[in-house]
């Protein structure tokens, strides 16, 4: 047996037998061992890879948490119900901690407002796809339908509430390019694990415009490879959406509030005009789009902050996997001058809508398309384009 298949074979959850007395093999309660680290769960199907070495993110619920995070939750609970007792007066309808040094009371603060900006922002996102109804959101006028949903009095967030005229449209301004900012950041999978966004909990689903009808124009993949070629358009659309999840989850958009010299001037503006909690923190670092390149990162020379995408990397293996219905090789792809082409979803989150219980985020637009978000109970809307130099919509192959 080769060592490969000797670490594989050990991955292998192990059928075994305790007793009460916790001795192993003499009979008992049936039971499976698995090594650590964490590779599958029996109860959910779910095979991990060998590069996911944290056990945490693979078994952490979303009610796991520290200390701050359960501080946080007990105190909007208990204040939510304090508004709701009639027998209270405004005054009294209030909660106090006590810590016993200034540290903690620092974090926790820290703690909440973090946590209620990031509620309202998603609360907001969704009640503003929601009102839309089935006519949708387009994506110039998401961050305005946002801001709008918020309802914010200029009190909260504005450096000097008494701006009048010019000024309170340019405080306004900052207040939604910072809003724009975070919607996008909270694209990104992963970085909040006791906090899923609104696509994890299944309350938002993204598709692409124009998918649909690209992934059925035969003629748009005459050149490419003959897996993409010959598959059906279903297939074709499977395989691009998972590439294009992937895409959007490393926020791999080229969108103007993910670029770092627009963040420069949104940083200035937020400085001058907004507070904390709303304004961008002097030492936040704010992400910027990367970019994805259909080859293996050459060591150091490559920038870390970019996609590799390489026929061991997940999508290569997802791509190989007999239940994708593409089982090929990257390395071919990449053999056939694809290595050198940059790769950004194009244009930006056109459309969102809400459904009886998801809302639908459109992602892209194909030239001479409509934007708009769809529900879930109404006709989907088509998907984006990926730019390579050429720019053209055919280049999603």
């Amino acid at each position: 047996m080769s060592p490969m298949w000797r670490r594989f074979c050990l991955a292998l959850p192990q059928p075994v037998t305790v007793d009460a007395t916790g001795r192993l093999g003499h009979g008992g309660h049936i039971c499976h061992f698995v090594r650590a680290p964490f590779r599958f769960c029996l109860q959910c199907g779910v095979a991990y890879g060998f590069r996911m070495a944290s056990d945490f993110t693979k078994l952490a619920a979303i009610g796991s948490g520290g200390r701050s995070t359960a501080t946080t939750i007990l105190a909007q609970s208990v204040v939510r119900n304090l508004r709701r007792e009639p027998t209270l007066t405004d005054r009294a309808r209030k909660l106090l901690s006590f810590t016993d040094n200034r540290q903690d009371a620092s974090l926790q603060a820290g703690h909440f407002n973090d946590f209620i900006e990031l509620g309202l922002l998603r609360g907001a996102f969704f009640r503003a796809a929601r009102d839309a109804g089935q006519a949708g959101v387009r994506h110039d006028e998401l961050t305005q339908r946002v801001f709008d949903a918020l309802a914010l009095p200029l009190e909260l967030y504005a450096s000097n509430p008494s701006l009048r005229f010019q000024a309170e449209a340019e405080t306004k301004r900052a207040l939604r390019d910072v809003l724009g900012y975070r919607l996008y950041r909270d694209l990104q999978r992963g970085w909040r694990v006791t906090s899923p966004n609104l696509e994890q909990c299944g309350l938002l689903r993204i598709e692409y415009l124009s998918l649909d009808d690209l992934c059925r124009a035969d003629d748009v993949w005459q050149d490419k490879h003959p897996a993409l070629r010959q598959a059906a358009p279903e297939v074709r659309k499977q395989v691009a959406t998972v590439l294009l999840d992937y895409m959007r989850r490393e926020l791999a958009i080229k969108v103007d509030y993910l670029n770092d010299l627009v963040q420069e001037r949104i940083r200035q503006q937020s400085s001058q005009r907004l507070i904390a909690p709303w304004g961008i923190d002097e030492d936040e670092r704010l992400e910027w789009a990367s970019v994805l390149y259909p080859r293996p990162q050459k060591g150091d020379t490559d920038y870390g902050g970019n996609l590799y995408l390489s026929p061991r990397g997940g999508f290569g293996q997802y791509l190989r996997r007999p239940s994708s219905s593409m089982s090929f090789s990257i390395g071919t792809l990449v053999s056939q001058g694809y290595s050198n082409r940059k790769i950004t979803i194009a244009c930006p989150l056109t459309t969102i809508s809400t459904g009886p219980a998801v809302s639908t985020w459109c992602l892209g637009t194909l030239p001479g398309s409509a934007s708009s978000f769809k529900s879930r109970s109404g006709s989907p809307s088509a998907g984006p384009r990926l730019q390579t130099p050429a720019t053209r919509p055919s280049d999603v192959g």
